[in-house]
């Protein structure tokens, strides 16, 4: 599954291409908490309709069954896409960007990897790295001072690997 997920996300990359904007526009919504050369480096799309796999076989079935039903935004490798309705609620653009540092540490095969076995044990909610990004959106929701969240996640990710 992994392949097939890897393959598709390469081709959607290639299709959007150039409909992706940089995160750096973001900046001033984003109350400092990823610093401006992570922005720089890091794309969304505001879409009608958020791409997903068509996952096939006993272990698409189980992603499909274990996915939240009401996603509002999703990141891949190469980026995150937000639905237009939502385009404007910055904690989901925290949510996603802290999703591409876990990408960025763990490469596209290790987040999809970890990420499927943490949803398949323990449910989406209580992923590791979906509560990662939950905590970060929590402190993002009541104004607390962070600064740094892409180093933050790769300290805590390799917490974890030792």
């Amino acid at each position: 599954m992994t392949e097939q997920i890897l393959t598709w996300m390469q081709a959607l990359a290639r299709e959007h291409e150039g409909e992706l904007h940089g995160c750096a526009v973001l900046q001033p919504y984003l109350k400092g908490y990823f610093p401006e050369p992570y922005l720089q480096q890091t794309a969304f799309m505001v879409v009608d309709t958020l791409p997903l796999p068509n996952l096939t076989g006993l272990k698409g079935m189980l992603a499909q069954q274990f996915m939240p039903k009401d996603l509002r935004s999703i990141a891949y490798a190469h980026g995150y896409y937000i639905l237009r309705e939502h385009a404007d609620d910055w904690s989901l653009h925290c949510r996603e960007l802290v999703h591409l540092a876990q990408w960025q540490h763990l490469g596209a095969e290790g987040f999809l990897q970890q990420l499927y076995q943490q949803i398949k044990s323990d449910g989406y909610q209580q992923a590791s790295l979906v509560k990662m990004a939950d905590a970060v959106v929590g402190h993002f929701n009541q104004d607390s001072e962070l600064d740094n969240i892409p180093a933050l996640i790769v300290q805590s990710l390799q917490a974890v690997e030792s």
